[in-house]
């Protein structure tokens, strides 16, 4: 079923990756699942083709007015979650898109935090009956700990433009 193509480029694990180009007047469009490995391509908002194609590398040519263009999909990287995506005609490349996937914090650094707030924790409830706001205090640093440990500054794709190199 064909998708209402967004405005500009995102990517989700969830929703996929979409990529979106304007050029000479038209919007391409690709939308890709990484996990099922389903590619829509859209032409000013009408789906124009649909694949499914696990591999590395994938393109599909689209006809707009009296041009022919090439949109390529490939995933350089796919442990880090970099996925590129580009808009060619005749061969030169114009514009492109790539994806990198941001993690929290490093799993050292929660694992340290969480380690440490717990020896905290155990460290002054040993020695027997505490008093409340004590351990309330302690849970507290626990609890807070924890969240910062996870939070972090956030996770998921973050999409930004691809750098092209132009041959001389």
């Amino acid at each position: 079923m064909p998708k209402s193509v967004p405005s500009h480029s995102t990517a989700s694990a969830v929703r996929g990756l979409w990529f979106v180009f304007n050029q000479d007047g038209h919007t391409f469009a690709i939308c890709a699942s990484a996990l099922t490995g389903k590619e829509e391509v859209y032409l000013d908002g009408q789906l124009v083709a649909v694949r499914r194609k696990i591999a590395f590398t994938s393109a599909h040519t689209v006809q707009a007015g009296e041009r022919e263009y090439t949109i390529t999909l490939s995933t350089p990287n796919l442990k880090n979650g970099v996925f590129h995506a580009t808009l060619a005609q005749s061969g030169t490349v114009l514009q492109g898109w790539q994806t990198r996937y941001v993690t929290r914090q490093s799993t050292v650094t929660s694992i340290a935090t969480i380690v440490v707030a717990g020896a905290l924790v155990f460290m002054l409830l040993r020695d027997g009956p505490s008093p409340w706001y004590l351990v309330y205090g302690v849970a507290l640093v626990a609890v807070g700990s924890l969240a910062w440990a996870t939070a972090g500054k956030g996770y998921g794709y973050v999409v930004e433009p691809l750098t092209l190199v132009q041959s001389t």
